[in-house]
């Protein structure tokens, strides 16, 4: 079976055939248009380039209505907010389900990656921003407008920088890859990279490896307040930021042992996602190939 997943950002848009076993046969990466009528056009030539396919999953960076099969908001692509662009998917990808870019990589996780071992999981992208996918006895969690999972946009820090939603102080203002580029500007005043300042720490830089323990920090005080509402069996992390290794891994765990009661009485895992790059095209695939079940 040839599943097609296409994933959605606002800088490029991956595509890619998925095997039933999790395998990514064939794919390819575009640079992300800028206006819908490039879009609708990509859409076709993804079609064509990537056809045949026995199903069809998209996972776009934005808040997905179910009801409405619109996207309401997508800060990085705001092109498409409350756009048409559901009768444009259906027509180049008959039967396509469509999801929030961050759900679809947490139901990746689900059926291919780590997510398979635990009952209960919440699976967080560390990119431009935070995203969430929430896992409760192997069902994705929708909410009831199809917008849960948001996590990236809990107020964390009142006092800290405006967030593109329009809020103040969102978790991913303090704890994602963009946050973590900001404050090494503020810190050195050069522009460069979250895997450039990845590489600095592992050479002993000292700003950066100050700068990871920051970011690290407050990406466990917004941790800790999921472990303690939600218990789950693991959290399992994805996006660029995840592949830091133990300059991140280590001290976020280190906090949350210490602040959260329910991590010390309970036996709850903190991973890096085991599908990589392309795991939102994994998701996306495996989102259209069991997303109605």
């Amino acid at each position: 079976m040839r599943l097609l997943g296409v994933d959605v950002g606002g800088t490029n848009i991956k595509a890619g055939i998925v095997s039933e076993g999790g395998e990514v046969i064939e794919s390819r990466i575009y640079p992300s248009p800028r206006d819908l009528p490039s879009l609708f056009l990509l859409f076709e030539r993804i079609s064509s380039e990537l056809s045949p396919f026995d199903a069809a999953g998209f996972g776009i960076a934005g808040l997905w209505d179910e009801g409405r099969k619109k996207i309401r908001f997508a800060p990085n692509i705001p092109y498409i907010s409350d756009a048409e662009i559901w009768d444009e998917i259906q027509r180049s990808f008959p039967g396509a389900m469509v999801q929030n870019d961050a759900n679809v990589a947490a139901f990746g996780e689900l059926l291919f990656g780590r997510g398979r071992t635990f009952d209960s999981f919440i699976y967080l992208t560390l990119g431009t921003g935070i995203g969430g996918g929430i896992i409760h006895k192997g069902k994705l969690i929708k909410g009831k407008n199809g917008f849960a999972g948001e996590v990236g946009h809990m107020i964390i820090n009142p006092d800290g920088v405006k967030c593109g939603c329009g809020a103040r102080g969102c978790w991913e203002t303090e704890a994602s890859a963009s946050a973590l580029e900001r404050k090494y500007f503020e810190k050195t005043g050069k522009r460069i990279s979250a895997k450039k300042i990845w590489e600095r720490a592992k050479a002993g830089e000292k700003t950066a490896e100050e700068l990871y323990r920051n970011v690290a920090t407050w990406l466990g005080r917004g941790i800790v307040s999921l472990i303690n509402i939600f218990d789950p069996d693991a959290i399992i992390l994805g996006g660029g930021l995840s592949e830091a290794g133990e300059i991140l891994f280590a001290p976020l765990r280190d906090y949350v042992r210490k602040n959260s009661y329910v991590f010390k009485y309970g036996k709850i895992d903190i991973l890096p996602s085991s599908l990589g790059y392309m795991s939102g095209v994994i998701g996306a695939a495996a989102y259209g190939w069991k997303g109605k079940e």
